[in-house]
């Protein structure tokens, strides 16, 4: 194990561990929530027309769509995001510089309504059209729209953290061309199919997993995404460990990496540095695409680690990812 400890709970036998039984436990209202998608796009129906989107927003109201948009990058709505998670004013400038009054929308997206950071950017960007997302409780963000005439969508009473399923994150998914339908009804199964009333699933596996080699001191989380879609959900996946278990003095810190480029750094912290690390390795196992490696004629007798580059002529890239995340997680378990 190199003094490290990875998650290899579905490959060894040796790694059994007891799972506790959550069965009776109340399911959260996050998972129980699901949205209505009819009313999300007739909402939509007025902003469609805007080419750019400003989303302005922090922590949960943000990461969500930021991993959608990211992931499903196959999309092509041609619209333009500015994702709006800052005071930098350069970045601030350079974003309303780039859009122009008639092409743009403002989505303002804050739970409580009173995040201060959140209004500021409103007030930079408030010459743009607006919608805002907040729970309608006469907030600061609230009473803002009602002085101004802006639209206000409903935020649930869902932390923003789990806030995927909402407007937060569809509303501006929908604008993009992301079918939300699909979107919902995928995680409505993913959390039947993790549900604490199913005695063993894949997601209390890997909890429990991680918790056990927290309590043996494995206190960091080495966190390699072996997917350019995916590695969009580096953001949400930092924030859903660190603000959930991070509390009393105890909780690991996780450190997603974009994989296989983390090969060439992290790894050495991972393999070389200190041993209270362990490893939650994420591979997409599927693509999209089927693209292979062409070596023309002129080139492919030229020498690489004591084969001609012939040898990868027609490789399929997926094999090739496939044997980047083989090498580093092999290493792992051993």
């Amino acid at each position: 194990m190199r003094g490290n400890n990875v998650g290899i709970i579905f490959y060894s036998k040796k790694n059994q561990i007891k799972l506790k039984d959550f069965s009776k436990k109340e399911i959260p209202a996050f998972a129980k929530y699901y949205p209505d998608v009819d009313l999300i796009k007739a909402q939509a129906l007025k902003y469609r027309k805007y080419k750019n989107i400003i989303i302005a927003a922090r922590g949960g109201s943000i990461t969500s769509f930021y991993a959608y948009f990211g992931a499903l990058n196959n999309v092509s709505s041609g619209k333009k995001v500015y994702f709006v998670d800052t005071a930098d004013p350069d970045f601030l400038y350079n974003v309303k510089k780039s859009c122009t009054k008639k092409d743009t929308l403002l989505i303002v997206i804050s739970k409580s309504g009173k995040t201060i950071d959140v209004i500021e950017n409103y007030l930079y960007f408030s010459s743009f059209d607006s919608v805002f997302i907040t729970t309608p409780d006469y907030n600061p963000l609230y009473k803002i729209a009602q002085k101004r005439n802006i639209e206000v969508l409903s935020h649930p009473e869902i932390g923003g953290r789990y806030s995927g399923l909402t407007a937060t994150a569809l509303l501006p998914a929908y604008l993009v061309g992301i079918d939300i339908a699909k979107l919902a009804d995928g995680a409505k199964k993913a959390y039947s199919d993790f549900s604490p009333k199913k005695k063993n699933n894949n997601a209390l596996k890997v909890a429990t997993w991680l918790y056990e080699n927290d309590k043996k001191g494995f206190v960091d989380i080495y966190n390699p995404i072996y997917s350019s879609g995916l590695k969009y959900f580096s953001e949400l996946i930092m924030q859903l460990i660190h603000e959930s278990v991070g509390k009393k003095g105890k909780g690991p810190s996780i450190i997603p990496v974009s994989a296989p480029e983390s090969q060439h750094h992290s790894n050495q912290r991972y393999f070389g540095g200190r041993k209270n690390i362990q490893g939650l390795f994420i591979y997409q196992n599927d693509f999209l695409r089927n693209e292979k490696i062409m070596v023309p004629n002129d080139i492919s007798k030229i020498s690489l680690r004591d084969h001609d580059l012939s040898v990868i002529n027609k490789l399929e890239l997926k094999k090739a990812m496939a044997a980047e995340f083989a090498g580093s997680f092999e290493d792992s378990v051993k």
